[in-house]
């Protein structure tokens, strides 16, 4: 009588044998499934074991074990391994349930499963399929061969794991992969890859928690501020947390110079000169990182031993070569969760990643930095879907603003932003694709660079949706810190390293020095003070009247664009629908995978004109059409007018309450555009003063509450010219001191 549940073979992978699936086994057991499962001929310990010199016997092998699980008119089932996959496309001919019920026989295989299989046609071996050569991982020994190294197999497992799974491994044939298939079974029976199972829905708070609490636990005891303290530091308490590093007690004089009285620039010189050591920088700004996380939730990953065991080398570098690493020699840089740090997690705000391995290898801009000699301490939380101005997921929670909790720290890098403000970073490296670091950098009251797309190279992120877009919008890395001239210093160091040579989509431009004549210019600046449909909150409208009329007292020039240029939301648009043309909905998918939420500001990230917009590829030609013809519009202005730059603001408002961010509007301009901009704060909101900026009958978006924001910084946005990051970083610096000596 068959069975009511089909029968499960299992096909081992090259080396391999049964035990290695003995967990799949049990949890298939569980569920009541009955599973077959014998070592395939080509893997075995010599000297008891002969090596086969083709297929025949694998084959033999597995069509005995499925004739056996069929047995009165079963159905089967079969899971193949890596090799297994070779021996299924071989054995599996003619035993599909469609071919053996038109020779009137009972059950057969419904379908076939492979995980990290291979699907080989008929008359090719692997070998052959390979390319003909054998990979560096591999041990040949006569007939046959065996793995070398653990990692190949068992990367994402501990070290302990590692060496018991690696120590279970035998022999394989060599034969038997350079013999060609006898079949390709996967042509007349349903096949499928099988991708890694997904976290199960149930656990999701759990993994979260678990999380959650493994990065606190690494923060030092002697580190943690009083709970009766820390415990009032949430999303609904309207306080700054701005001073809680100076008044906690845990920091020494030292300390807090170190961390207050310093940016980037002066902190590696003083290394170099050895009048500080990296070991004091570093440990600074451990500390200082550990209470901004209590106070404002900001990280995600903990490196601080890593860190200082980092700054001893950087230390004693020093001392035994009397010179540097190189230009940022014992500095700590902070890092988005995007990049990765190899041996470190990037979860990247999604529950579904916690089941990721930690990663392999660095992201090409972090290898860069380590190998300038840069020092990794922290990585900094992010939104879920990494696609909304709100920097909070289910993992690690929200991340608040240090200035007022009730407001946003903004995203996608408000980790980074809420961390820099609190002084627990120096420098930080961003990503931006509609603002997600210039967003951040104006809710928090900080400085940071978005810079021409491909100067600094992408290679090695975790992204969070589908690759290989279309799409003529891509993601920038960039700096955020305390000044322009450490965003120089990370770009001018990461250019000169010749990029390209790690990348191959990074642009191969080495870094330019600027005309000298540029410092002493009269700049002409095009002031963008507006767009219909997101109108200046008075206070932006009032930083942005101060920076200009400022820098017109300066003897620069301002030309107003505002009639010139239009409402900018239909442009904007035309910027969302690139960020939409994955039909498959990738980032909604690794929320499924776990089942968790999403998050609330995701509801007013969207566009709302194109809830019902689906891409085509006729679509596409006609959006890079506009997309020229916007192009054309902001060019023939620059030239016209003979501009170095534009003055406009990143945002309508100061940072907004939480989740209320909307659409960036001028922050996504800039990327559509793909011109390199930065954003300076300038100014605060304050009440009394912003009231002459009120507009009578605007309908301010999101709306105003003067009380709400009182004291939050305010900022301009200063946008370059195409590919001259160089000369935009130069014109920032003037502006920078302009508007600090008015």
């Amino acid at each position: 009588m068959a069975a009511s549940k089909p029968q499960i073979v299992l096909l081992a992978g090259a080396w391999h044998s049964p035990p290695y699936f003995a967990k799949i086994t049990s949890l298939l057991q569980d569920h009541l499934y009955v599973v077959h499962a014998r070592q395939l001929p080509s893997v075995g310990v010599p000297p008891s074991w002969t090596p086969p010199e083709d297929l025949a016997q694998d084959t033999a092998t597995a069509r005995s074990l499925v004739d056996y699980a069929i047995g009165d008119g079963n159905d089967v089932i079969v899971i193949c391994h890596s090799w297994g996959g070779t021996v299924a496309g071989s054995a599996l001919v003619g035993y599909s349930k469609e071919e053996r019920a038109k020779k009137g026989l009972k059950g057969g295989v419904l379908k076939v499963g492979y995980m990290c299989a291979f699907m080989i046609d008929e008359g090719i071996s692997l070998h052959e399929m390979a390319g003909g050569e054998y990979p560096a991982w591999y041990d040949r020994n006569g007939p046959y061969i065996k793995v070398n190294s653990p990692e190949v197999m068992y990367d994402g497992l501990s070290e302990d794991e590692q060496a018991y799974w690696f120590s279970q491994l035998q022999n394989h044939s060599l034969a038997s992969l350079q013999a060609p298939t006898l079949g390709a079974s996967w042509k007349t029976i349903p096949s499928s890859y099988l991708p890694e199972p997904p976290v199960q829905v149930a656990d999701w708070k759990q993994l979260a928690l678990s999380k959650r609490v493994s990065v606190y636990n690494k923060i030092r005891k002697d580190w943690i501020l009083p709970i009766e303290q820390a415990s009032q530091y949430t999303e609904t308490n309207a306080i700054s947390v701005l001073e809680v590093p100076r008044t906690s007690g845990l920091l020494t004089q030292k300390e807090l110079d170190i961390t207050e009285n310093h940016d980037a620039s002066d902190l590696v010189s003083l290394m170099a000169k050895g009048q500080v050591s990296s070991v004091e920088v570093v440990t600074a700004f451990c500390k200082r990182a550990a209470i901004a996380h209590q106070a404002t939730n900001c990280l995600t990953e903990i490196l601080f031993d890593e860190a200082l065991a980092r700054a001893h080398e950087c230390d004693a570098y020093l001392k035994a070569h009397g010179r540097p690493i190189g230009p940022l020699h014992g500095l700590p840089i902070s890092l988005k969760d995007s990049f990765n740090v190899k041996g470190v997690q990037s979860a990247i705000g999604y529950v579904s990643f916690l089941a990721n391995p930690p990663a392999s290898s660095n992201s090409a801009v972090v290898q860069i930095l380590f190998d300038a000699g840069a020092v990794f301490y922290v990585k900094t939380n992010i939104p879920q879907t990494m696609m909304t101005a709100d920097s909070h997921n289910n993992i690690i929670g929200r991340t608040l603003n240090p200035h007022k909790l009730t407001l946003t720290a903004g995203g996608s890098t408000g980790g980074e932003a809420a961390l820099i403000a609190m002084k627990g970073s120096v420098l930080g490296v961003a990503t931006d694709i509609a603002g997600s670091n210039r967003i951040p950098a104006l809710c928090c009251g900080i400085t940071s660079i978005k810079p021409s797309a491909s100067r600094v190279p992408f290679a090695g992120g975790v992204p969070p949706g589908r690759l290989g877009s279309p799409g003529q919008i891509l993601p920038v890395i960039g700096p955020c810190g305390r000044s322009v001239r450490d965003c120089e210093l990370f770009l001018r160091t990461v250019v000169s390293s010749q990029p390209w040579r790690l990348d191959p989509m990074a642009l191969n431009i080495p870094w330019r020095l600027p005309d000298a004549s540029l410092k002493d210019k009269k700049l002409r600046f095009g002031l963008i003070r507006s767009t219909p449909s997101r109108p200046l909150h008075p206070p932006i409208a009032r930083a942005l009247h101060s920076a200009a009329t400022t820098l017109k007292a300066a003897g620069h020039s301002i030309v107003l664009l505002d009639d010139k240029i239009g409402d900018m939301y239909a442009d904007v648009e035309l910027a969302w629908k690139y960020f939409m043309l994955d039909p498959s909905g990738t980032a909604l998918k690794h929320l499924q995978a776990s089942g968790e939420p999403p998050i609330p500001s995701l509801s007013i990230s969207g566009w709302p004109e194109l809830k019902d917009w689906k891409p085509s590829l006729d679509v596409l030609w006609d959006m890079n059409l506009q997309r020229a013809g916007v192009l054309r519009k902001y060019q023939s202005l620059m030239v016209a007018e003979d501009l170095d730059a534009l003055l406009m603001p990143g945002y309508q408002a100061v940072a907004p309450k939480h989740d209320s961010y909307g659409l960036p509007i001028y922050t996504a301009l800039v990327n559509l555009l793909d011109y390199p901009a930065g954003i300076l704060t300038h100014g605060r909101a304050e009440r009394e003063a912003d009231k002459q900026f009120w507009r009578d009958g605007v309908v301010y978006n999101p709306p105003y509450d003067p009380e709400a924001v009182e004291g939050m910084p305010a900022h301009v946005q200063i946008v370059g010219k195409p590919l001259m990051d160089e000369e935009l970083l130069e014109i920032m610096k003037i502006v920078e001191m302009v508007l600090q000596s008015a």
